[in-house]
């Protein structure tokens, strides 16, 4: 396996791991198409508007930050 396969190996896992982490919070579902860079831009102005409790709202915003990078690099 080459470490392209890698790096897509483990980006998709990082995806898996936001949509769940979103899946348990209050977020539109319009918005849980988090391969759209309007809606993860979306979701970084306002997911901890009604989940600043929950205790997964740092992981799930560095999530955000990246995926967010990933799809700036593919405009």
């Amino acid at each position: 396996m080459d470490n392209n396969n890698n790096l897509d190996m483990y980006q998709d896992a990082k995806l898996i791991e936001l949509a769940q982490l979103l899946g348990t919070m209050d977020v539109p579902s319009r918005r849980l198409d988090i391969n759209n860079l309007s809606n993860v831009k979306w979701l970084l102005r306002n997911l901890r508007a009604n989940n600043a409790e929950n205790p997964q709202i740092g992981k799930a915003i560095a999530l955000l930050v990246k995926q967010h990078s990933i799809l700036r690099r593919a405009l």
